[in-house]
């Protein structure tokens, strides 16, 4: 069984325990708080076993964080295929770049304020609160019962109550859609690394793969480099 084949078997056992652990705190149970559940990736990278590169595949080793890879796992061999380690690293960091992107552009979401014209929409619904009760404060001080402004008024009353009840049915129907971290990652250097097969590295018998979490890169050697000239 090769590298890639352990550690996959690896990997799903792993996911197995996660899954049997995960039920007691889907169920409401007290006391049974699972810490894996919150871990970051760089606090699961520490779990995971990343396979060592052969020779028909180099593994891109991550970064401390996980959301990236390491700038210093060019193998020489890939001089024979006319890929330099210019190349080479320009590729890694680009990935590198679209993990970082991404996970800026998540935390640029979740901490910008959801929907704010319903703020707005609230402001206006109290200022016509207040031009209501000026309105009737006005009627009371006045010995005579002004028909327009009461008209005035119960408009006020109606329009504040109308945009108030907007705003609560707003925030309950409606759901803020944050960016899937992981899936968008993925997706992403799948689109790039996909590129660089077609437009570099197929042609020379080489292909670019990411690992299904992105924990690492592959690239595949599919032919002895005697068959490429440099």
């Amino acid at each position: 069984m090769c590298i890639r084949d352990r550690w996959y078997q690896r990997r799903v056992h792993g996911e197995l325990i996660l899954k049997l652990k995960e039920p007691s705190m889907a169920t409401g149970q007290k006391g049974n708080f699972n810490p894996e559940s919150v871990q970051t990736r760089a606090e699961r990278l520490k779990h995971i076993e990343i396979p060592e590169s052969t020779d028909d595949i180099i593994i891109v080793q991550p970064n401390l964080e996980a959301l990236g890879f390491r700038y210093n796992c060019y193998n020489p061999i890939l001089q024979g295929y006319g890929i330099s380690r210019d190349d080479f690293d320009h590729t890694v960091r680009e990935c590198t770049r679209i993990c970082e992107f991404v996970w800026r552009k998540k935390k640029l979401e979740e901490n910008a304020e959801y929907m704010p014209i319903l703020r707005y929409i609230l402001i206006l619904a109290f200022i016509f609160v207040l031009g209501s009760f000026g309105l009737l404060s006005q009627i009371a001080a006045s010995e005579n019962e002004d028909g327009t402004i009461i008209t005035l008024a119960l408009i006020c009353i109606a329009l504040a109550t109308t945009l108030s009840i907007f705003v609560i049915v707003k925030a309950m129907l409606s759901r803020p859609e944050f960016i899937n971290l992981e899936p968008e990652i993925f997706a992403k250097l799948s689109s790039y690394l996909n590129s660089q097969n077609d437009t570099i590295y197929r042609s020379k018998g080489l292909h670019w793969q990411v690992q299904d979490t992105f924990y690492w890169l592959e690239l595949h050697i599919n032919k002895p480099p005697r068959s490429h000239g440099n």
